[in-house]
């Protein structure tokens, strides 16, 4: 229940609750009710007059009357919206019909990319709409939970050597290049030997995996000699 304050003053003397004077408050259940009053009796009736006094009062609500749940503080990036299902409640525990607003720093209402998202639940509570605002983090996946492709080995030509890479998240190729999800990098890759291919995530993804392939010697044939004698 909701029981305000009351100053009660008589002939400039401040009267003193509980010695001079009790209060009953009516209608401040906070089970929707928007108003309320107090009753005050006096308990010195040689002093004061017995009449009841009383003073309504409004009672407004605010964001701390509700609370949200069904939301986590973050979530790995997965390629899809991420907008948690939000419930709302009151202080009595009671779910409230509840109209949500979502608003990434990186991709606005989308809510695809690695950023913070705010939301905002806005409910009508006996007339009044509250509004309670709150956020969660879409995080980098790293590129370690995705899919590799094998890589060929190949031959030697003398040349740089760069066999493709495929990489894929529940069945979706990613995107290579700096402003896609992954770049490349190679090493001991031109000479016979092992070399490597190193993918590195970006943006939406972090971490990074390195593979090896090998380069073989290649087959010499059609050679002819001329020009030998005994």
């Amino acid at each position: 229940a909701i029981t305000p304050e009351v100053t009660v003053v008589c002939g400039g003397n401040t009267l003193v609750k509980g010695t001079d004077y009790q209060i009953t408050t009516v209608g401040s259940d906070n089970n929707y009710t928007t108003s309320g009053y107090v009753i005050v009796d006096s308990l010195q009736p040689t002093y004061y007059r017995n009449t009841p006094i009383t003073v309504p009062f409004n009672i407004v609500f605010g964001a701390d009357y509700l609370s949200v749940t069904g939301v986590a503080d973050q979530y790995t990036y997965n390629g899809s919206v991420i907008k948690p299902t939000l419930t709302v409640k009151d202080n009595n525990g009671n779910v409230l019909p509840a109209s949500v607003a979502y608003n990434s720093s990186t991709d606005g209402n989308a809510c695809v990319q690695v950023g913070t998202v705010t939301y905002t639940a806005t409910v009508t509570v006996a007339g009044q709409n509250l509004v309670k605002t709150g956020s969660y983090k879409i995080v980098q996946r790293n590129v370690n939970t995705c899919t590799f492709g094998n890589i060929s080995n190949d031959t030697y030509t003398g040349s740089n050597l760069t066999p493709p890479v495929s990489v894929t998240y529940h069945g979706a190729n990613l995107v290579k290049g700096s402003s896609g999800d992954y770049v490349i990098s190679y090493a001991n890759n031109t000479n016979p030997g092992v070399a490597s291919v190193t993918v590195t995530g970006v943006n939406n993804y972090s971490g990074s995996r390195t593979m090896y392939f090998t380069i073989s010697i290649g087959t010499v044939s059609k050679l002819n000699a001329r020009g030998i004698s005994n």
